[in-house]
């Protein structure tokens, strides 16, 4: 089972929901540099554009320059 977010109800209010992975489109990517390795996936519905559920995991290789040296990383 997915947790997705509905199409907004009478009140405009979008409430999660679940649903059988096998009802959904699975579409997944990885990006991996020098900086990180990110894998993603993300889920629609057969004949859909719209995500419904999106979920990335990255681990960072190295401490990005922009940050500067005194920056320290999260723990």
């Amino acid at each position: 089972m997915i947790t997705i977010l509905r199409e907004p109800d009478v009140d405009g209010v979008r409430r999660p929901d679940k649903v059988d992975e096998a009802l959904l489109i699975k579409t997944e990517g990885v990006v991996d540099n020098e900086n990180e390795h990110t894998i993603w996936v993300e889920y629609r519905f057969p004949d859909s554009d719209v995500v419904v559920h999106r979920s990335c995991h990255v681990t960072m290789k190295r401490w990005p320059d922009s940050l500067g040296a005194t920056a320290q990383p999260l723990v």
